[in-house]
């Protein structure tokens, strides 16, 4: 075994993040061709193999440290200088909040979501700290002068190797309820349509994703497309903020969409969806993990500045789960009971069984609260202070 080279360890977990990047990438960029051949069954498994990928990813890279480095790899001592050297190599990345987030998620692996603290991994948002991306990698701007011809310019940029069916009936219609419902008359001279320039791809629709920019406001303007028979065809025009939202529900399976640098294209959808947290919007392209993390740093804040208590979610109380709130947070936290009421049969182990499953096909399951300080008329052993997502 090697001994503990905190440039080696921080090069091994660059390497490894920078493959399962590229995987992700792989498998993202096959969405086109999978709509375009209406090969329905095959983005599916698409979409499983890379919600997969990052679980599949970390265990590996664990094992290999530890087989490299021995026990020493669980040296706290030496990691203070890791994160740095890492942070570093990475910092030149587009998609740098996820190299930190595959960081995090390999040291609590390791050490069993101990020892959170800012030395050992990144605990806290850097975005701030880095430059913006340019507007032009991330959209494209149509000006509005002519309504018919900016929206056949989006339809030709956009277009696939399958033709669209009835173009310029899907020109007229589009336009019909734009002049019908939201734009003035007359027309501001600054108002445009912007569009992310990659597509979004989930089960069988594909989805044009942009926004009205009018005087100053910006409204979401998002075609769905489908395709059928060899052909594409404009099956709906969204334009209200609550469809949208539904859109991209955590609810709903992810997106592959093409996201070079995913901090912009969420900035660009929270443009739109300014309600929609930012948990949310990563969980909705692919980036489930990263997705958790904006919620703990999220909820944590929220935590440092209010006096709320948590109290027992209203309701019906279940069998199965204590389930709890925080009355000025917008979310319900479940923890599976140690023991459950008569008639339930179900085990313990049955029910995490079923929550892993739902984690393997939606991304999302409970994870343990970042402090219990203020949790009332609740014993509950896993709920454990200062942790963090795997």
């Amino acid at each position: 075994m090697k001994p503990v080279s905190p440039n080696l360890i921080a090069d091994r977990i660059r390497m490894t993040f920078e493959a399962y990047r590229q995987d992700f990438d792989a498998i993202t960029q096959k969405a086109q061709k999978r709509f375009e051949k209406e090969e329905w069954h095959q983005i599916q498994q698409d979409s499983q193999e890379r919600l997969n990928l990052y679980k599949s990813t970390l265990p590996q890279l664990a094992q290999a440290l530890r087989q490299e480095f021995g026990p020493s790899i669980e040296d706290l001592a030496f990691w203070p200088q890791v994160k740095p050297l890492y942070a570093q190599a990475i910092a030149h990345r587009p998609d740098v909040e996820i190299a930190e987030t595959f960081y995090n998620s390999l040291f609590t692996r390791l050490f069993q979501h101990r020892d959170i603290e800012d030395a050992y991994l990144f605990k806290y948002e850097t975005q701030h700290q880095r430059p913006a991306q340019a507007p032009e990698i991330i959209y494209q701007h149509y000006p509005l002068s002519e309504i018919d011809a900016t929206l056949k310019a989006i339809l030709a940029d956009f277009a696939l190797d399958v033709p669209y069916a009835q173009p310029d009936l899907d020109v007229a219609h589009i336009a019909a309820r734009l002049q019908a419902e939201i734009l003035p008359t007359p027309m501001p001279g600054e108002a445009a349509i912007e569009m992310h320039r990659a597509v979004f791809f989930r089960n069988k629709g594909a989805y044009l994703v942009g926004r009205l920019c009018l005087s100053q406001q910006h409204t979401p303007f998002v075609l769905a497309l489908l395709s059928q028979e060899g052909k594409i065809f404009c099956d709906a025009l969204i334009l209200d903020e609550n469809t949208v939202s539904i859109l991209f529900s955590f609810t709903r399976s992810y997106f592959l969409v093409q996201t070079p640098a995913p901090s912009a294209t969420v900035a660009f959808l929270k443009s739109l969806l300014p309600r929609k947290e930012y948990a949310e919007l990563y969980n909705s392209i692919g980036f489930s993990k990263h997705g958790k993390t904006e919620f703990i740093r999220s909820f944590t804040a929220h935590l440092q500045n209010t006096e709320d208590q948590f109290v027992i979610a209203p309701g019906i109380r279940g069998m199965v789960m204590a389930v709890f709130t925080l009355p000025s947070y917008n979310v319900v936290f479940k923890l599976i009971k140690d023991y459950f009421d008569p008639p339930k049969q179900t085990t313990r182990g049955q029910v995490k069984e079923n929550t892993n499953w739902c984690r393997a096909t939606t991304g999302w399951a409970a994870w343990p609260i970042p402090t219990n300080s203020r949790i009332l008329n609740l014993t509950v052993a896993a709920l454990r202070p200062n942790c963090w997502p795997s």
